[in-house]
């Protein structure tokens, strides 16, 4: 299960928040997902594009949260080169990191002081792209010591569905 692959990757880091952006999964199996990373670390998750079954509605589109120091505003979709005007939703106060998924295609750059963190996708492999995750290691901010970003690649081959995952998709299958 890619679930185990990753919550293998997070040993050996003292992961203590996992800030999932979004695409869960409309597929069925999100609340197994959700708990797996709840009981590695606390788990902050936002609404994708494709979490559209009623319990996954319940996620909220945008989080402010602030860990050691740093405002963390998590969102499914930012648009590259838009800086914060880009974003879907509105921070509360101006972040120092994004985290943003919706292209599943993993990036770090930074953008008029934002440090912007797509972790690509661990689930199954979508377009041709790299599974991937990361995690981001942060230091209180009045230290002064910038974010250390580690890329995680995964296993290239698509996970097998969790049981939840291939029911849900297997029953809308049958009512299309």
């Amino acid at each position: 299960m890619h679930l185990q692959e990753v919550l293998a990757a997070f040993e050996g880091h003292d992961v203590q928040v996992v800030l999932h952006a979004g695409d869960v999964g409309s597929h069925g199996g999100h609340a197994e997902v959700l708990s797996s990373f709840q009981r590695c670390a606390n788990c902050i998750a936002v609404r994708g594009n494709v979490d559209d079954t009623a319990s996954i509605e319940e996620l909220p589109e945008h989080v402010s949260q602030t860990i050691a120091g740093w405002e963390i505003f998590v969102t499914h979709i930012a648009d590259p080169g838009q800086g914060q005007e880009g974003l879907r939703g509105v921070p509360d106060r101006t972040p120092d990191i994004v985290i943003h998924g919706h292209s599943h295609k993993y990036g770090v750059r930074k953008e008029d002081g934002v440090l912007f963190i797509n972790p690509g996708s661990a689930g199954p492999a979508r377009f041709k792209l790299p599974r991937t995750a990361a995690i981001v290691e942060l230091r209180p901010k009045e230290q002064g010591t910038p974010p250390s970003i580690s890329r995680i690649d995964l296993a290239a081959k698509a996970p097998k569905r969790i049981q939840a995952a291939s029911t849900g998709a297997q029953k809308r299958r049958r009512k299309a």
